[in-house]
């Protein structure tokens, strides 16, 4: 039985532990590496990616996105626009869990207090998602999780170019994913797979992604 995503929305979901792994370059690159699949997945317009590998570990995924603030928008288009951005933004520590072999126990929410979790509250909130306080962040994190863990491949292969070169432009991160946007464009996801919570996860790719 497929979970209802927007039913989730309305839980409220217990905070997960904060998991601890080295914050180093590798982990760096797998961060932006999980940003930029979901803003191909997503067709969120981006010019490239970039680490800095000197030792202060920053990086960026430069892009534009803003879930569509127009009257005429259908609110549930609009609500689903801004779980597809929610979910990108946290898929950069996701991408870093995934990467060090960690979970976050079934049923939780990771919170954390960066710029990428209040940019993923605040397109929630303009986005009209409107539930507990956890659910609109559980539920896209989901989704994240779900479509990390089927693009894996790609995500790998983008972080080693990055951590090789520093630098990636936005042609190059399309041929490296061109396999993995292609199966997910065309597959619907099934349960088997997508994890954790894998039915939640394809429900909302089924729900989402097919716009």
């Amino acid at each position: 039985m497929t979970a209802d995503p927007w039913r989730c929305i309305r839980r409220c979901y217990p905070v997960a532990p904060t998991p601890d792994y080295p914050r180093n370059a590798m982990t760096l690159a797998f961060h932006e590496a999980g940003h930029a699949l979901l803003c191909a997945i997503f067709r969120v317009p981006m010019t490239g990616a970039e680490i800095d590998r000197t030792g202060v570990y920053a990086g960026k995924v430069s892009f534009e996105a803003q879930p569509d603030n127009d009257a005429s928008v259908p609110a549930d288009a609009l609500r689903r626009s801004a779980l597809r951005l929610a979910a990108m933004f946290q898929s950069g520590v996701v991408a870093e869990i995934i990467h060090h072999g960690l979970e976050i126990p079934e049923g939780h929410v990771l919170l954390r207090e960066t710029s990428d979790w209040d940019k993923a509250r605040r397109v929630l909130e303009l986005g009209g998602v409107v539930g507990s306080a956890t659910g609109g962040l559980y539920v896209s994190q989901q989704l994240a999780f779900g479509l990390l863990h089927s693009g894996w491949a790609g995500v790998e292969s983008l972080a080693h170019v990055l951590l090789r070169r520093g630098t990636v432009k936005q042609y190059e991160i399309l041929q490296i994913f061109h396999g993995e946007l292609g199966a997910l464009s065309n597959v619907r996801p099934n349960a088997e797979g997508l994890a954790p919570s894998a039915t939640i996860a394809a429900a909302i790719a089924d729900t989402i992604i097919r716009h």
